[in-house]
This record gives C-alpha cells, structure tokens and sequence, in this order.
C-alpha cells in the first residue's frame, strides 16, 4: 500500500518584487502553515520523507511544517521536479518515486497538485487552497502501479472551528 500527502504551499506575498521561484510566504502564510501541521500532526509525521519543490514559498512551507512538528529536517529533499504546474509532470514523478517509500507527503503548486488529487482519487477531491492538502492511499505496492487511491482531506479553513 502506498500513502501520498499532496500540500499545496502556504499563501505567498505578492508584495515582494521577486521573480515567481523566489516569491516568499505572507506573514499569514506562516501562521496557517503552523496551525495545519499541529492539527493533522500525527498524518504529516508519519510521512517517511517530505518532498518540496525548490520555490522559496514550497520549500519554507515544508521546513515551517517540519519544524513545528519536530521532524528530521534531514527528511526533506528539495527536487527541481517538483516545480511544476503541470498534473502530467507530477503523475510522472510519482509514478518514479522510489519503492523504498510507502508514506511520502510532497510540497508544491497549483494547479498541478488540485488536479493530480482529482484524478487519481476515487473520492471528490476539492481544490486546494494554500496550506490545504489531500491524502491518498494505493492499494499497489509499487508508485509506477498506482492508478485511483481513496483520500482524506485537509483545510485550514476547518481550522477556524477549533
């Protein structure tokens, strides 16, 4: 079985005159990236290896996250691949993750990551917003086998009712 956590990045600022790779996270970006990990603690830290895009605003959402959950920093591994719009280019990751992994969660972009969870889920998988997230689970053993998984979502909008 094989277990993947699709986190679309926290709420970059718009503000800072960078190029799109460098865009940071908002000050609120930051506090939403926080409050998600510590209310789905136990789903992200059983992920064997947080897997970021190299965009400012990816790879702090992945180490903000880490941080506050107290996981091995030396678990993130920054991959080029990962900085994509394109659902083709992220199915075709996937499909070459090592075996090695069974619980992977990856950091990227809309809206490349929205529409990978809508179709490799069986279930109605929403939009995601930032700091929002999908699970799905495979009944295959090997990433290039996955086809359709059920999934478990995330909103930091439910965050509000706490």
């Amino acid at each position: 079985m094989k277990n993947l956590i699709f986190l679309r990045h926290a709420k970059s600022n718009w503000d800072s005159p960078v190029s799109d790779r460098n865009r940071p996270l908002s000050s609120s970006g930051v506090k939403a990236i926080q409050q998600v990990a510590l209310h789905w603690k136990d789903t992200f830290s059983a992920a064997q290896c947080i897997m970021s895009s190299p965009a400012n605003r990816a790879l702090h959402t992945a180490t903000i996250l880490a941080h506050t959950l107290g996981y091995d920093m030396n678990k993130i591994k920054i991959d080029e691949a990962l900085y994509t719009f394109s659902s083709s280019d992220i199915i075709s990751y996937i499909k070459r993750l090592d075996d090695v992994y069974d619980h992977l969660l990856i950091v990227g972009h809309n809206p490349a990551f929205s529409e990978v969870a809508q179709e490799l889920s069986s279930n109605n998988v929403p939009e995601l917003s930032t700091a929002c997230w999908a699970q799905l689970t495979f009944e295959a053993n090997h990433w290039s086998e996955i086809k359709q998984g059920t999934s478990l979502n995330g909103s930091r909008k439910s965050l509000s009712n706490l």
